[in-house]
């Protein structure tokens, strides 16, 4: 993909809700699923989107959840939000993670480089 088009897309959905992240089920690509909202008052209906990362040999997604709060939330019952809702520490029974500060987007990583000199004609 374009890294103008891609870095377009990534700005897209920054701060939106990311639900789900991760290799397929044949573990070639990399999805992610992330929720739209939207103001009410603009009447833009919320969506899902899928974006799929074709041939993704690496993805590096780090939290921004702070050391303290990850300490502070390792109770099983956080993990779902009816017996963690009353809880000290982060509710992972949301079952989303905002995306914020967003997306960072390498030029030209060595990684990629890499694996660009080992592919086939």
């Amino acid at each position: 993909m374009d890294p103008v088009k891609l870095r377009q897309a990534l700005d897209e959905v920054f701060d939106q809700a990311l639900l789900r992240h991760g290799f397929v089920d044949y573990m070639r690509d990399y999805q992610l699923v992330i929720h739209r909202s939207a103001d009410p008052t603009t009447r833009i209906v919320p969506t899902a989107m899928r974006y799929l990362f074709r041939h993704c040999v690496q993805a590096h997604c780090v939290t921004t959840v702070s050391a303290c709060t990850w300490r502070d939330s390792l109770d099983d019952r956080l993990i779902t939000y009816e017996t963690g809702v009353d809880l000290d520490g982060y509710v992972w029974g949301v079952k989303s993670q905002v995306l914020y500060p967003g997306a960072t987007l390498i030029a030209d990583p060595p990684t990629a480089r890499h694996w660009d000199r080992h592919r086939l004609p």
